[in-house]
C-alpha cells in the first residue's frame, strides 16, 4: 500500500471513530453509564483484542513522526512484542491499578464501546458493562450502539486487515511494521 492509501484509509477509520464514540457517549450519558475515573482494568487485561485496521491510525501517525529515526521505530516495535497488556496504558499508581490511555484519540472499537453497546446471544441481547461499572436497571438497551455493527463497517474498510484479532500491541505492532515495509519499498532512492 502507498502512504496516499495509508492516510485516506486512516482518515475514514478516525471518521468513524468520531461517529462511534458520539453514539455511546450519548448512549452512557442517557443511561448513566461511565468508566470509573483512573481504572485500567481493561488496558491491563491481555486478553484485549484489536484487528490490525483498527491500530492504522496509530501505527501511521507514529510512523510519520519517527521514520527519519529507526532507532525509535525499532524500540516502539520492541516494546510491543514485549508487552503483556496494552502498550499505551500510561501507569499512575504503584501497583499499575490506577491509570489512563496514552493514546486516547487512537483506541480500537473495543476501548470505545466497551460498557456503552449491546451485544446478541441466543437470548437477545445483552448490554456489554464493565463488572466495576453499576449498572442502571433502566437503561433502554434498544438505544445501545451494537457492537457487531461497527466492527461490520471497519471490516467494509479493508476486510484483510480486519479479519484477525490480536492484543493491541500485537495488532499495534503488525500495523506498523507493514507501513514500514511498504514505505521502505515505495522510496525512490531504492535500487533494485
Amino acid at each position: 500500500m502507498k502512504l496516499d492509501q495509508y492516510i485516506e484509509l486512516s482518515e475514514k477509520i478516525m471518521i468513524l471513530y468520531s461517529e462511534m464514540s458520539e453514539h455511546s457517549q450519548k448512549f452512557g450519558q442517557e443511561n448513566n453509564l461511565f468508566c470509573l475515573t483512573g481504572c485500567g482494568a481493561c488496558c491491563l487485561n491481555k486478553d484485549v483484542f484489536v484487528s490490525e485496521l483498527e491500530m492504522l491510525p496509530l501505527a501511521l501517525e507514529f510512523y510519520l513522526k519517527n521514520y527519519k529515526n529507526p532507532d525509535k521505530l525499532e524500540q516502539i516495535l520492541e516494546k510491543a512484542k514485549n508487552s503483556q497488556s496494552c502498550l499505551f496504558y500510561q501507569k499512575i499508581s504503584e501497583d499499575g491499578l490506577s491509570g489512563y490511555c496514552g493514546e486516547y484519540q487512537h483506541r480500537g472499537i473495543i476501548c470505545r464501546i466497551f460498557g456503552y453497546s449491546k451485544t446478541k446471544n441466543k437470548n437477545g441481547y445483552q448490554l456489554s458493562v464493565c463488572k466495576k461499572i453499576e449498572k442502571n436497571d433502566n437503561v433502554k438497551i434498544e438505544d445501545a450502539p451494537e457492537m457487531k455493527h461497527y466492527f461490520e463497517l471497519i471490516q467494509q474498510l479493508d476486510f484483510s486487515l480486519s479479519q484477525k484479532l490480536l492484543p493491541i500491541s500485537i495488532a499495534f505492532s503488525n500495523m506498523l511494521t507493514k507501513i514500514i515495509t511498504d514505505m521502505y519499498y515505495e522510496r525512490d532512492d531504492l535500487v533494485v
